[in-house]
């Protein structure tokens, strides 16, 4: 008789066990969907940034030669340089977004989205380096094309306005360059959480 209910409650707790292990499925697949949704809109949001970026230097190339070339007089070699650069970021924005942009990535292996979300933010942090360089050679380029304009008042005028629109656009870039290096470090992150074992 002992033996029976001992078997009884071994039989009970075992089932118990079973439901708990159902349950804790249950919640580990919850918590990898929910990781995964906060992951999709990080992407989305970088995407979105990226595609602010493509559009501008879309916009950016053949206004710089009717700007700086046709409107201001500036000298061509200056309105093609700059639009070259716009180019530049567009290639650069293409290329490193290019692997965000795939609707597979968060139903890829995590060490494949985990390695080129890495590339990608080493990617776009790696961009200042060579963006920054670029910008400071173009406003001193930019200073001394205007001066060479012969009017003072009007050289004066611009160099304050490019100062101020090159700080306000400094600013921006890298609070943008920031929010996006940020949310590439939370994707890494929710890899990382998801690969552990539960």
């Amino acid at each position: 008789m002992d033996t029976t209910i001992q078997n009884q409650d071994l039989e009970q707790l075992r089932a118990e066990l079973r439901e708990f292990k159902s349950r804790l499925e249950k919640q580990q697949i919850v918590n990898q969907q929910m990781i995964r949704n906060a992951m999709k809109q990080h992407v989305t949001f970088i995407n979105q940034k990226y595609l602010v970026m493509t559009i501008l230097s879309i916009v950016m190339i053949p206004y710089c030669i009717w700007l700086f070339y046709f409107i201001f007089h500036l000298s061509i070699a200056f309105s093609v340089f700059t639009a070259t650069f716009f180019l530049l970021t567009l290639v650069y924005t293409y290329f490193n977004g290019k692997d965000l942009r795939s609707d597979r990535l968060m139903e890829m292996e995590l060490t494949e989205v985990g390695t080129r979300v890495a590339k990608a933010k080493k990617l776009d942090h790696d961009w200042l380096k060579i963006g920054i360089p670029i910008a400071i050679a173009w406003f001193l380029w930019f200073l001394i094309e205007i001066t060479g304009q012969g009017n003072t008042e009007i050289a004066t005028s611009m160099a304050i306005g490019g100062t101020i629109g090159g700080i306000i656009g400094a600013i921006i870039g890298f609070r943008v360059h920031t929010q996006i290096q940020k949310k590439y470090q939370s994707i890494l992150d929710y890899v990382e959480e998801l690969k552990r074992p539960m």
